[in-house]
């Protein structure tokens, strides 16, 4: 929550500054998505001790979802049709799963913390903070195109317990690394205060780069990528004036 009220607090530092000279803002808003996400390792397989995390990039589909939470204010660049959006956003998604497998610990089933074997799914949920930086044109009075670089503040599960299986956990856990950085490319539709938009978005740097078990440290790159539909509510419009 920190990281939210920090990037709130910097909105509505930029929405100040831009409207001291408010003949360039042209509206200010909040929007919400729905997310289509998809994640993917370069690496074949990971050995993690006795375990083993399957991630065949051919076994991963484009099917998870989440959500995109965003505050943006679009600002006028010069006298013409091109544009620049300032964004907050808070993005919750799952990411693609791998099969974790455990041959199950030597011994008799009966010994104190004795593990069986297991074939379990194992995935990312994808909490991060964002501030994003679009430049757009307007393609007439109602549609727009847009595209720009967007930083991400990740933030890092836990798991809890003393088993192998949690410790394993706990370094694909920390996998993650704390910024990435992304690239978003889309188009929306504004009418009356409403605001569409559909866009693509990609990850310009890796999600995780290695991954370190029992002092073991191995390559580990995953890259994450998705479709967001949205839908916003004007605050502010320009071309409407501020109504009561």
């Amino acid at each position: 929550m920190r990281f939210s009220y920090a990037f709130f607090s910097l909105f509505v530092a930029l929405c100040m500054a831009s409207v001291a000279q408010a003949q360039r803002v042209e509206v200010i808003g909040l929007a919400a998505s729905f997310n289509v996400s998809q994640s993917w390792a370069r690496e074949s397989g990971l050995q993690l001790g006795t375990y083993e995390l399957q991630t065949s990039p051919s076994s991963v589909r484009f099917d998870d979802t989440g959500n995109r939470y965003s505050a943006y204010a679009r600002i006028r660049l010069g006298e013409g049709s091109m544009f620049a959006q300032l964004e907050l956003a808070y993005t919750s998604a799952l990411s693609s799963t791998y099969p974790l497998n455990y041959p199950g610990d030597a011994g008799s089933p009966s010994d104190p913390g004795y593990q069986p074997a297991s074939n379990a799914p194992f995935g990312y949920r994808i909490r991060r903070a964002e501030v994003a930086a679009l430049v757009g044109r307007h393609l007439g009075p109602h549609f727009y195109a847009l595209a720009g670089p967007v930083l991400a503040l990740q933030q890092r599960q836990s798991a809890s317990g003393t088993s192998s299986t949690a410790e394993v956990y706990r370094s694909l856990y920390g996998a993650v690394e704390r910024g990435q950085l992304l690239g978003q490319v889309g188009f929306g539709f504004q009418v009356w205060r409403l605001d569409f938009g559909l866009r693509y978005e990609h990850s310009l740097t890796p999600y995780t780069r290695e991954v370190t078990y029992l002092g073991q440290t191995q390559n580990f790159h995953q890259r994450t990528s998705q479709v967001m539909l949205s839908i916003g509510a004007l605050l502010y419009d320009r071309s409407q004036r501020w109504r009561h």
